[in-house]
């Protein structure tokens, strides 16, 4: 019979297994969904940085670029305390421009649950055009926030645009 100290080392093991199994799904799911938006919009990949969440959830939040350089995929991924999993991902926009947003990824069910802005997608990411939507409301959301005159609902989206024209 195990002693009660022994039982508590189980269960820091046992958490630590499940928070790794947990970062491990996500980080796939994070992985498909990213390399598949890259890819079905043809974003060259040296056109693409990845940034970091600095963890905080109020007026200081921020996700920035690594002093250095680039973030790795595993370095720039942060869990935030709402179980989902933070890439930020800047993107270069010829000539002049950049748009900045985040994939909120996370696991319900044994399944995916993508974030962007205010829209939550359950994709079924054995099926090839699953992510089509996400993909599509991303890139729709891009045009309208670079439209002349504003649309809308251009604003407030949860994406940065920074464009060197005024």
């Amino acid at each position: 019979m195990p002693t009660k100290y022994e039982e508590m080392c189980t269960a820091v093991l046992e958490a630590e297994k499940s928070k790794a199994e947990y970062r491990d799904h996500c980080w796939k799911y994070m992985a498909t969904i990213f390399n598949g938006f890259l890819s079905d919009c043809g974003i060259p990949q040296n056109h693409v940085t990845l940034l970091k969440w600095n963890g905080s959830n109020n007026d200081e939040s921020r996700f920035s670029a690594s002093d250095g350089g680039a973030y790795t995929f595993p370095g720039a991924a942060v869990l935030g305390d709402d179980g989902f999993w933070r890439l930020g991902v800047r993107i270069f926009l010829e000539p002049m421009a950049t748009i900045s947003f985040v994939f909120y990824v996370g696991e319900e069910g044994g399944c995916p649950l993508i974030r962007v802005a205010d829209r939550t997608y359950k994709p079924d990411l054995e099926i090839a055009d699953s992510c089509n939507e996400i993909y599509e409301d991303v890139i729709r959301r891009v045009k309208d926030a670079f439209s002349f005159p504003k649309k809308a609902k251009s604003t407030g989206i949860g994406f940065v645009v920074e464009s060197q024209r005024a």
